[in-house]
Parts: C-alpha cells; sequence; structure tokens
C-alpha cells in the first residue's frame, strides 16, 4: 500500500469515528446508562433501563460496524495491517498495536451478566438482531430477550460495550491525524 492510499483508508477511519460521535446514541450514552429495579411491598417491580433506546443504537451500529466486520477495509483488523505499514513511523505502529491489545484485552472480558465476554454480548445484538440475521445468533438473542427483567441487563450490557469501544475509536482518530500530518508533512 502506497502512502496515498493509507492516507485514505486513515480519512475514511477517521470520517467514520466522526459520525458515530455525531449520534443520538452517544447523546444519550453522555447523559448515563442504567438499570434501575424498583418496587415496595405494596407495588409492582419496576424496571427501567436508562440511556440509549433500540432506535438510536440501531442507526450507531450500522456505522459501528465498519470497525468489526473484516469485508471493511477500516476494520480494526484491517488497520492493524495497515499500521503494519513501514511507511508508518515505528511510534505510531507501536501506540496502534498496544491500543488494539488493550480493547481485545476488554471485550474478551466478562461482563457482569451472566458472566459473558463482551464480545459475544455484541455479536449477539449485531449478528442475531440488528445488522444481520445469523440463525444460531438469532436464537440466543430471543432467548434473551425473553428472560423478562434480565433482557434490560443485557441491553445494557451492549450499551456499555459500544461506549467503551468508542473510546478506543477516538483514540484510533487521534492516533490517526498524528500519522496523517506525519505523513503528509513527508509528501511536502
Amino acid at each position: 500500500m502506497n502512502k496515498t492510499q493509507i492516507i485514505e483508508k486513515l480519512e475514511f477511519f477517521n470520517s467514520k469515528v466522526t459520525r458515530l460521535k455525531n449520534t443520538n446514541f452517544i447523546a444519550k450514552l453522555n447523559e448515563g446508562s442504567s438499570v434501575t429495579i424498583k418496587g415496595s411491598l405494596n407495588h409492582p417491580v419496576e424496571i427501567v433501563r436508562k440511556g440509549p433506546g433500540q432506535e438510536e443504537i440501531d442507526a450507531f451500529v450500522m456505522t459501528y460496524r465498519f470497525f468489526i466486520q473484516d469485508n471493511e477495509g477500516i476494520s480494526i483488523r484491517k488497520m492493524a495491517e495497515l499500521y503494519n505499514n513501514p511507511l508508518i513511523n515505528q511510534d505510531f505502529r507501536d501506540r496502534f498495536q498496544d491500543a488494539r491489545n488493550k480493547l481485545n484485552t476488554f471485550i474478551d472480558s466478562s461482563c457482569a451478566v451472566n458472566n459473558l465476554p463482551f464480545r459475544r454480548i455484541q455479536d449477539i445484538f449485531i449478528y442475531g438482531s440488528i445488522s444481520h440475521a445469523n440463525s444460531e445468533k438469532q436464537r440466543i438473542y430471543n432467548e434473551w430477550m425473553s428472560l423478562g427483567p434480565f433482557k434490560f441487563f443485557f441491553e445494557n450490557e451492549l450499551v456499555y460495550v459500544l461506549g467503551t469501544v468508542m473510546h478506543f475509536l477516538n483514540y484510533f482518530y487521534n492516533l490517526n491525524s498524528e500519522v496523517l500530518i506525519d505523513l503528509k508533512d513527508s509528501i511536502i
């Protein structure tokens, strides 16, 4: 990949991160995300999930998928290949790999709901309901949504995963911006 192609990919990646930053999902997430259980002896239990709703989640995921699907040229895995290019300064390459390792450590760690890895929560929601209809993942998603009050906790964990990954995407955005300056300066 030549310098011009690298610049185009970095700019495209950053344009998609900018699109995510400006979604209603992020605006609602900034107001907080939680599940509250209320009830008393003479009143029924009420469960309320605060944060981005289904519409905001669905809209966010349609752009977010660029970063997680390897058929997209700007998936995190594809960006790791791009960052291995010797035209990119070694310091930038090391910083990208370090952040990617931390992202994978987070997403492979277990959430509070049923000790499931965050990656599993994300995959079931995205590929079982929101973006695709993988039959096995759709079956699991439907099972989770039938669990009454627990579905709110699954939804909240998805929002947490998306919000946390967004922090990493912001980091990559900033790193890409530094690389772009470095690459463009070396063209002149």
